[in-house]
């Protein structure tokens, strides 16, 4: 989700109602992720409020490098079934759309390293 034009973050896609209707409709193994600004961050506290609220566990968080954006990952299942899962589709989509995906390596290594060594594990 990429809810950011020249004025800010849509409102509708700051409540609980859009965020939970798009975790009812990922599959089982899927996993939302958020594009934030973070220069606005009260919204941004608010929206990952409202995310863990909704999928019941805090999103993962990145800086996207060179941004003041911040990325929420937050997957439908909160159990480790859903981080192997995103490791098989984020290797897939590496191999689909050539974007580099070492940069979110690093980025996990620094700030999420159980996380990356559980997605590495497979």
């Amino acid at each position: 989700v990429d809810a950011y034009d020249g004025a800010g973050m849509a409102d509708a896609m700051a409540q609980t109602p859009f965020l939970t209707a798009c975790r009812r409709l990922l599959s089982p193994d899927g996993v939302l992720v958020c594009n934030l600004w973070g220069n606005d961050r009260p919204r941004s506290v608010e929206v990952r409020r409202r995310l863990q609220q909704c999928f019941g566990a805090a999103p993962w968080l990145l800086t996207a490098e060179g941004t003041t954006n911040l990325i929420t990952l937050s997957p439908r299942r909160s159990d480790s079934k859903a981080a192997k899962a995103a490791a098989a589709r984020a290797k897939a989509l590496e191999v689909h759309t050539g974007m580099d995906f070492v940069r979110l390596a690093h980025a996990l290594r620094r700030r999420r390293p159980a996380l990356l060594d559980l997605l590495l594990a497979y």
